[in-house]
């Protein structure tokens, strides 16, 4: 990311996974490369820099945030416990963000 990017891109790990919650809570039932879609789109929307710089980092954020949201949807509003996130269908969602990096030549 360059640094005008890195300045726009919300540091919080709280808002971010809010965002998702949001996301997720939104579609009862969704194809995995349509919420890889819907999750990037939201958050590019929202602040967190563009498709083609969507840093490791966040990567990385959403991985553990997906991950830990499979694990904890009983402490998480109701509203979204019919998702389930297992760790392959996250690896999924994050390599097809990465595809989509890659596609737009970044």
């Amino acid at each position: 990311m360059d640094n005008e990017t890195v300045k726009n891109v919300p540091n919080d790990y709280a808002s971010m996974m809010e965002i998702v919650f949001d996301v997720l809570k939104k579609h009862k039932s969704i194809k995995t490369e349509q919420l890889a879609c819907e999750i990037a789109d939201t958050l590019v929307g929202a602040g967190y820099g563009r498709l083609d710089t969507f840093s490791l980092a966040m990567q990385d954020q959403l991985r553990h945030g997906l991950t830990g949201l499979k694990e904890n949807l009983s402490k998480i509003r109701e509203g979204i416990s019919f998702i389930e996130l297992t760790e392959e269908k996250c690896g999924r969602i994050l390599r097809l963000l990465e595809h989509d990096r890659k596609r737009r030549g970044a």
